[in-house]
């Protein structure tokens, strides 16, 4: 009997257990790449230094393929969501997309 107790309370903890990460999980892949009060602070125009002192330096930033400037990318390991801002060859924003 007591071992059919302990096997109980195993299975018990490991449901739990596995109840808690997929929780985790589930609210790590749908959370923002970057924090939203700070999204909503990006604006068309604004400069590098600008998004930088915003959001900190980015992940990876990237040549644009079809015409001039370049991308920088926000993603985070656990995430689903990344943030991709445009800038022009000058380093302003033309645009950001949240979502990629």
């Amino acid at each position: 009997m007591k071992r059919f107790k302990d096997i109980l309370i195993t299975l018990a903890f490991l449901v739990i257990l596995a109840i808690g990460f997929i929780c985790f999980a589930a609210w790590a892949f749908n959370s923002p790449a970057v924090d939203l009060g700070d999204l909503n602070l990006i604006r068309e125009g604004m400069s590098k230094s600008e998004i930088e002192r915003i959001l900190g330096a980015p992940d990876e930033e990237t040549a644009a393929h079809n015409d001039s400037g370049f991308h920088w990318r926000y993603k985070h390991p656990l995430k689903w969501y990344a943030l991709r801002i445009d800038f022009t060859e000058n380093g302003e924003v033309i645009r950001y997309i949240h979502d990629d």
